[in-house]
């Protein structure tokens, strides 16, 4: 059951905190946790992060590094660090595939230019 806490049970609202809280609540034991409540105050440890982390890890297929779980303790800053590392990735590929386009179109004018003379 959910200990008592200082902070108000909020249930998760997005997809990605939900996925959280499913893994919350299996590694610790947990059946309600919310989006607010702190996973050291669950009772959760380096150990149990690790495992949670891992679990993360899989399901997402790509790398948390664990530190986030103690920068953003709490489900719902964990998943806003998590949604921003991917506007950011997503906003990397895109200059990158942006400049790769840039480097294509000015190779087809430099091999237009060489046909013409």
């Amino acid at each position: 059951t959910r200990p008592r806490l200082s902070t108000p049970y909020v249930r998760p609202t997005t997809e990605l905190e939900q996925m959280i809280a499913d893994i919350w609540q299996e590694t610790l034991g947990i059946e309600k946790i919310g989006i607010d409540d702190n996973f050291f105050d669950l009772g959760g440890d380096s150990l149990i992060a690790v495992n949670a982390i891992t679990q993360l890890e899989r399901i997402l297929q790509k790398k948390v590094p664990t530190a986030n779980l103690y920068q953003t303790p709490h489900i719902r800053g964990l998943a806003g660090l998590l949604s921003q590392d991917d506007v950011q990735a997503t906003q990397q590929r895109s200059r990158a595939l942006d400049e790769r386009s840039a480097q294509l179109s000015q190779r087809n004018l430099i091999l237009q230019q060489r046909k013409r003379k």
